[in-house]
């Protein structure tokens, strides 16, 4: 009764009526309490938030719900009741995941959601960030330190040991690719400077992942064994921000000499053992002929068959197509001696 006996009041002294105006509004901030600037985090690490609603109306609202992008760690906050002018702070977290640490940061928002007169409204956080863009509504971001990293280890699996090898012969290697940074790498391009196949890719390789090369191999040339070894590296190529990352491999698997090349010390077998495994004598049961035959650039001059006792039987005996006769010989055991222009080799066959 005593508002409308001021209101008649007014109305017989002839001054106007003024009716306020509701204005229901709402602003909410969201503060990581990081620096502006690339941080360390981790997969898995976990962001804390500070989110501050403020009442930056006229009235008093009530029922806030507070829902956070990264809902999975977050349940819906209420605010029960929120006078005008008044502002309320809030906790929220967020876990760091690998998309977002290939992605370079981390994006996060809340938004507060009332109902004022029937009327629903929803309010997008804000970066409470000095630093942060002066946009409106923008995402409150967290960004992260990347680091493209490959190691690359080039294995001969002789552990130093010097081989013993005839020209032609392979070396074969295990490549080790690994994913020694914080950042999903793609489209990898491996190269390698004395080997076949000289050159691979691998589509993706995630952080601590391995990826194992294997059928890659060297075939000993005359030079190799001039020289002495054989050095074979490879190098691991990526696009990262516009430009070209090179990696090189390591040859002992230690970083006392990092990106040092795999170094595989050889040396000829015996002329008899690589004559031996160049030539071929069959059949090896005979009852006419023998017949010799290589598949390499070795020229067979003759050849002259033994006993068991080293007794000479039959001595430069070779005839048309590298055949010898035999089908006077006892059945028994016996030698050819194969002379050729690179040295003497020694072969078994037998007589029925």
């Amino acid at each position: 009764m005593k508002k409308f006996y001021s209101l008649l009041l007014i109305y017989l002294l002839g001054l106007p009526i003024i009716w306020a105006q509701s204005n229901p509004s709402l602003s909410i901030t969201k503060d990581d309490a990081l620096p502006y600037t690339a941080q360390n985090l981790a997969d898995g690490d976990v962001i804390s938030y500070t989110l501050t609603v403020t009442n930056t109306g006229n009235v008093t609202l009530t029922q806030i719900e507070i829902v956070d992008s990264d809902t999975a760690n977050n349940a819906t906050q209420t605010i029960a009741s929120l006078p005008a002018g008044q502002s309320v702070n809030l906790n929220a977290i967020g876990a760091v995941t690998q998309a977002d640490i290939d992605t370079g940061y981390v994006s996060s928002y809340s938004i507060a959601n009332f109902t004022y007169n029937g009327q629903s409204y929803s309010i997008h956080s804000d970066d409470a960030d000095a630093s942060a863009p002066a946009n409106p509504d923008d995402p409150t971001l967290t960004f992260i330190v990347q680091t493209p990293g490959l190691a690359l280890f080039l294995d001969d699996q002789l552990s130093g040991q010097i081989l013993n090898v005839n020209i032609g012969d392979p070396i074969d290697y295990i490549l080790s690719v690994a994913n020694v940074g914080n950042v999903t790498l793609y489209n990898i391009s491996i190269n390698l400077d004395n080997a076949v196949p000289n050159n691979t890719s691998i589509p993706a390789l995630a952080p601590g992942e391995v990826e194992v090369v294997y059928d890659v191999a060297h075939t000993i040339t005359q030079g190799d064994l001039d020289a002495g070894y054989v050095s074979c590296q490879g190098f691991g190529e990526i696009q990262w921000n516009g430009q070209s990352l090179i990696f090189i491999s390591d040859g002992d698997g230690t970083n006392y000499t990092p990106e040092e090349p795999t170094i595989t010390y050889v040396q000829l077998v015996s002329i008899n053992d690589y004559l031996t495994n160049k030539l071929n004598v069959y059949p090896s049961l005979a009852t006419d002929f023998i017949h010799i035959t290589t598949n390499e650039h070795i020229q067979i001059q003759s050849a002259s068959i033994y006993n068991l006792e080293g007794k000479v039987l039959q001595k430069n005996s070779l005839l048309r197509k590298h055949s010898i006769r035999v089908s006077q010989l006892p059945a028994g055991h016996y030698f050819v001696v194969i002379h050729t222009d690179k040295g003497n080799a020694v072969k078994k066959f037998m007589v029925e």
